[in-house]
């Protein structure tokens, strides 16, 4: 009665229990990285940047880690098995659709550009939020969106692990309900994207290139947070709902349209990769076998 309480088909935990385990996981491992990065003498005012990039390195291990184990799959299973080169795909999409947004908020958004400055330390933020679509991915879509497709089916693990997505910048500074929406919608196009390449390649591409040039080169809030690094300093002359106000263009409706030109490209125009194998079988694995 017990296994039947916390497992599913295949024996493995339940996705819910599964969900419940990344979360204390998580937890865990952030409060052990800054407690040895504290007990080794380091501040976090001393190059925090960087800092964060360390453990968003450990926490997409964790990830990664946690759903082989409880899934009894290889290493493939999450999503990084092949179709690297759907990596570039996915930037320049994100490119091509955060630049849509960013030329809407500047010809009619009341967002101004005012100078352009270059800062080395771009470098470093293009490496950091490579490193934040890594882990951001991994776990929306590696973890949650397969833990769920392996019980359930592709529709409703990708309304679930955007839902997710969506909630996860909550306590961003002037989240709304229209930010709420269009990360939700910008979840369901990576979720499209991990389904039809069969790997997070491309949403890592997507999801690193749209940060990174809206907050590092656009100079706009990248979900409510503004980047000290950027090379285009931009001035915000009114709050509407088209610009999103103080959080950025996410919470606005030019960002709405860009999305929705995103998810037509994605079911129009991009190729289909190869099935996950691994993901495929464990998915065979905890679907009954029909009646004969």
């Amino acid at each position: 009665m017990a296994k039947r309480f916390f497992c599913s088909r295949n024996g493995n935990l339940k996705p819910a229990l599964q969900i419940v385990a990344l979360l204390a996981a998580i937890q865990a491992a952030s409060f052990l990285f800054w407690f040895v990065y504290a007990l080794l003498g380091f501040s976090l005012n001393n190059n925090p940047i960087a800092a964060n990039m360390l453990l968003y390195v450990a926490l997409s291990a964790v990830v990664w880690l946690l759903f082989t184990k409880l899934n009894r799959a290889d290493a493939s299973a999450i999503g990084f098995a092949s179709g690297i080169n759907r990596l570039w795909e996915g930037f320049g999409l994100g490119f091509a659709a955060i630049t849509l947004n960013a030329a809407l908020l500047y010809a009619f958004g009341g967002i101004k550009p005012v100078s352009v400055t270059f800062d080395a330390g771009i470098f470093l933020m293009f490496a950091y939020f490579l490193l934040v679509a890594l882990f951001e991915e991994a776990m929306s879509r590696g973890y949650i969106q397969n833990a769920l497709y392996i019980s359930t089916n592709k529709p409703i693990s990708a309304i679930c692990a955007s839902a997710a997505f969506s909630m996860l910048h909550f306590f961003n500074p002037s989240y709304s309900i229209l930010a709420a929406a269009n990360i939700f919608l910008v979840g369901i196009a990576f979720s499209m994207m991990a389904f039809k390449t069969g790997s997070l390649y491309a949403p890592i591409g997507f999801h690193w290139s749209w940060n990174f040039f809206q907050g590092n080169i656009y100079g706009i809030p990248v979900s409510g947070l503004s980047s000290q690094v950027t090379l285009i300093t931009t001035q915000r002359v009114h709050d509407s709902i088209f610009n999103g106000g103080s959080f950025g263009a996410e919470g606005g409706l030019f960002c709405t349209l860009a999305i929705a030109c995103t998810i037509l490209y994605i079911a129009v125009f991009m190729k289909e990769g190869p099935a996950n194998g691994e993901l495929e079988r464990l998915k065979r694995e905890n679907t009954p076998n029909p009646a004969v």
